[in-house]
């Protein structure tokens, strides 16, 4: 039961949740490319403000990678972040203890397995309020499905041709 674990044990596991699988994986998380392309890409702005002359080009792997691409990846960290805070907050919001919200959460975006608090080994979702199961299921989704491919199934242009 790592509910038992230290604060910080839990910390990093949560943020684990959060990180996923490497490319071509079913994890629903962030995945390790995008992590590490994004990290690179700050790597980069900061070096960029030391040295505004240079000519820096973000590689993986022996690659450059387009700042279109680049910029494609920062954003959608950004608006997975995004999600992962405000459902957490929702969820928090419907009366569940901000470790629960924030574990839940991730999990679901990431199907990972177990949360932490009500919602982790010892546990399990049965206590959270429907409305958030409904948006847990909604999270689970999206992370499973992608953020960007879920948006465009749902968006009126996409039916319209």
């Amino acid at each position: 039961d790592y509910n038992l674990w230290r604060a910080m044990s839990q910390l990093i596991l949560v943020i684990c949740m959060l990180m996923g699988a490497c490319m071509g994986s079913t994890c629903g998380a962030i995945k390790a490319v995008r992590i590490m392309a994004v990290l690179k890409y700050c790597y980069k702005e900061v070096f960029n403000l030391l040295h505004p002359h240079a000519v820096v080009t973000v590689k993986i792997g022996g690659r450059s990678i387009s700042n279109a691409v680049i910029e494609g990846m920062v954003g959608y960290v950004a608006v997975y972040l995004l999600i992962f805070g405000a459902a957490s907050v929702l969820l928090a919001g419907m009366g569940v203890d901000l470790v629960a919200s924030f574990s839940g959460v991730a999990t679901c975006m990431g199907g990972v397995g177990p949360g932490l608090g009500i919602v982790g080994p010892a546990g399990n979702f049965s206590s959270i309020p429907e409305l958030g199961k409904w948006l847990l299921v909604w999270c689970m989704l999206l992370g499973r499905l992608e953020i960007y491919t879920l948006i465009i199934y749902l968006a009126p242009e996409f039916w319209r041709k």
